[in-house]
């Protein structure tokens, strides 16, 4: 069987992720607070409601080859950094929300060749999500 999940939205890059944690603990003066958890959590809840929203009863038992398509609204973000964090949070949400057993190399055997496209005015992420027979 095979999934679709479509976030319209772009999500933060790494190095979002890496200025959010040097100002949060600058700023707050606690080791404990890192900015990157911080931002981590508050994108994953908003794409969890579109998993629960777009796959709602969906809990995939076997394995799967998941394959992302980033729609960007320009070329000014780099990739690598783009889609590192976009597969992190996406999986984690996937997994959180049950639709995933797990994000580990058991569970996720494959990943399709990434796609980068430019569309300025509908940015997005489209993750396919193929159940594998199991081995």
């Amino acid at each position: 069987m095979t999934y679709k999940l479509v976030i319209h939205r772009t999500l933060p890059d790494l190095n979002d992720f890496l200025d959010g944690a040097h100002k949060v603990y600058h700023y707050r003066g606690s080791a404990r607070t890192y900015g990157d958890t911080i931002l981590k959590r508050h994108e994953q809840a908003k794409v969890e409601m579109e998993v629960r929203r777009q796959l709602k009863g969906v809990h995939i038992k076997k394995p799967v080859r998941l394959t992302y398509t980033l729609v960007e609204s320009s070329r000014k973000r780099d990739w690598d950094n783009v889609l590192s964090t976009a597969m992190k949070i996406c999986n984690d949400a996937l997994v959180k929300t049950a639709v995933l057993q797990n994000d580990t190399q058991r569970w996720i055997k494959a990943y399709g060749e990434p796609v980068l496209l430019v569309e300025p005015n509908a940015p997005r992420i489209e993750i396919l999500i193929e159940e594998l027979e199991e081995e």
